[in-house]
């Protein structure tokens, strides 16, 4: 008993590190899986309010084929709610037990606090393969769950913060290169391509480039294919089999913008700046994520890129690099045997620089320059513009390299000089990055304080009581209207979908309106309610079709009489 608990404690730990991180920055409201008020008013942006009005129409309307596909959304054709990062892994057992959930309930805070938990956990499996002091391995994790490029994205683009699933790839790859690519070690690297498919697709390429890596350095060393070919491709089928399942190939298309357009700025690195809640507020709208380092510029878009490593591991980097020449001057023996060990790693290096171009994109900037633009095919262009948010791909540079930094730092031949340097770079971060975590801290202290997004208010909303369903007459985009009715049961076709064309809507609404116009009470059946901003055919399709006209949010609906 004492032997499996003491083998289990790294774990423990590293998940009760996560748990104090999330506590401390976000505090308890958001896991509370019944109350939703604190994300009414969307966080940052409004795409958390994108996320909770897809998982309200499966709880609705529940799920079909493929997995998230439900008449909620794109009224009454329907759409796969996977293309609105619901975050599948949650919605479809959740969306499958809808009928024992309570009338509210939301699963992100939950999301987030396990994807901080998991970060903790997989941090410790990682730093373990590097050094067996454990201050430096649970300080180590400590730093990996502050991770700015992670509490960047909770919240605001929620699935996008479930990091872990690249510190697990990491794991399987220097496990790996400890003692070999079994087929057991291949096989998770396709169960997390798989997993990542289910949480979000950017992850997909992120794990499948560190599996590549793993398989490649396997083949070249002992010439097995077969650990390559299930880690690779593997991995690749495994993730393409679940997004099928889960519908991300049910509509083609891409949102506004290519590649090029969010590539990843040359100071991203030191750059301590991100997008802020109140974003849209002229004068407002930058983070600062430093309390000492200053903001430097960046050109449009940038600011999705952000990559900022903190003072801490920047510190560390620094003593990488001292400790680097110290050895090539007194240790060149050494520095020798270790530049041997790291090109063992050569396949890790490729697919790193390989995501590090594709992060950086074919528009290459640095603070508010663009330094040249590279002409691609419009073939390759298309086809990067599945990723067209380019800079995320960088995310398994920025762990590789810190993992590597506080390994390094772990190594110092004194303990007590290492535990000081470990202090040093602990104390660094957290001073560094407090001043933007406190602020995260204050805004969801008082979530009922905070402005809610446009809604319709509760005497509005009773008018559409025998209502199933509600129809908008123009192409409506209005997240905060889409969770009130979504709160309220009713589907809807506000367009959700973060890819998509919305022309076949478009259409389906000009057959919609072409038939009011003509007379008729119910082209789409009994229990619509019709939505529009245009009172002069409000006025018209009300008098030709019979239904009552009633002012509702910012515009009328017609209803049956």
């Amino acid at each position: 008993m004492k032997q499996t608990f003491r083998r289990a404690a790294p774990s423990l730990a590293g998940l009760t590190i996560g748990l104090a991180v999330f506590l401390l920055v976000y505090g308890p409201v958001p896991l509370d899986p019944t109350r939703d008020d604190w994300l009414l008013g969307g966080y940052i942006e409004t795409d958390l309010l994108q996320h909770y009005a897809a998982w309200l129409a499966i709880k609705n309307q529940g799920l079909g084929w493929p997995l998230t596909f439900t008449t909620g959304l794109n009224w009454p054709a329907g759409a796969a709610a996977a293309l609105a990062d619901c975050i599948p892994l949650l919605a479809v057992p959740f969306g499958l037990l809808r009928g024992l959930l309570p009338g509210t309930f939301q699963y992100f805070g939950l999301f987030v606090c396990g994807s901080l938990m998991l970060q903790g956990e997989a941090a410790v499996r990682l730093l373990r393969l590097f050094t067996k002091r454990m201050e430096w391995v649970l300080g180590g994790a400590v730093i990996f769950c502050l991770s700015p490029i992670l509490l960047e994205r909770a919240f605001r683009h929620t699935a996008l913060c479930a990091h872990w699933l690249i510190l697990y790839a990491l794991w399987l790859y220097f496990k790996s290169a400890e003692e070999g690519l079994s087929l057991r070690r291949a096989a998770g690297f396709a169960a997390l391509a798989a997993l990542a498919a289910s949480v979000h697709l950017y992850f997909v390429p992120m794990v499948l480039a560190i599996a590549f890596a793993a398989g490649l350095r396997t083949l070249v060393r002992t010439r097995r294919w077969q650990p390559f070919a299930l880690a690779a491709g593997g991995g690749s089928l495994a993730a393409l089999a679940v997004a099928w399942a889960l519908g991300f190939f049910t509509v083609s298309g891409s949102a506004d913008g290519g590649y090029g357009t969010f590539g990843m700025n040359l100071n991203a690195l030191w750059n301590p700046v991100s997008l802020d809640w109140n974003w849209w507020v002229p004068g407002c709208g930058q983070l600062h994520w430093s309390r000492v380092l200053p903001i430097r510029p960046l050109v449009a878009n940038s600011l999705d890129s952000f990559n900022y490593l903190g003072l801490g591991l920047l510190a560390a980097l620094a003593g990488c690099a001292l400790a680097a020449a110290w050895l090539l001057t007194r240790r060149r023996a050494q520095a020798k045997a270790l530049a041997k060990q790291a090109l063992s790693h050569w396949p890790l290096a490729l697919v790193c620089c390989a995501l590090t171009a594709f992060a950086v994109s074919n528009v290459v900037t640095a603070n508010s320059r663009t330094l040249f633009t590279l002409p691609l095919p419009q073939w390759l262009t298309a086809l990067c513009g599945v990723f067209r948010a380019s800079g995320r791909m960088f995310w398994p540079v920025w762990y590789l390299v810190a993992a590597l930094a506080l390994a390094v730092l772990a190594k110092l031949p004194r303990r007590r000089l290492a535990a000081a340097a470990l202090a040093a770079v602990l104390a660094l971060q957290v001073f560094d990055l407090s001043g933007a975590l406190a602020q995260k801290h204050d805004w969801f202290a008082e979530p009922a304080l905070r402005t809610a997004a446009p809604a319709p208010t509760e005497e509005e909303l009773t008018r559409l009581e025998d209502c199933d369903a509600f129809y908008t007459l123009e192409v409506c985009t209005d997240r905060g209207l889409a969770v009130a009715l979504g709160r309220a049961g009713l589907a809807t076709n506000i367009s959700l979908l973060a890819r998509g064309d919305d022309s076949a809507l478009a259409a389906g609404i000009e057959t919609v309106r072409a038939a009011l116009e003509a007379g008729e009470s119910a082209p789409l059946g009994d229990g619509v309610a019709f939505y529009t901003t245009d009172e002069a055919f409000a006025n018209a399709a009300s008098a030709a079709s019979g239904l009552r006209k009633a002012p509702f949010y910012q515009g009328w609906v017609l209803l049956s009489p």
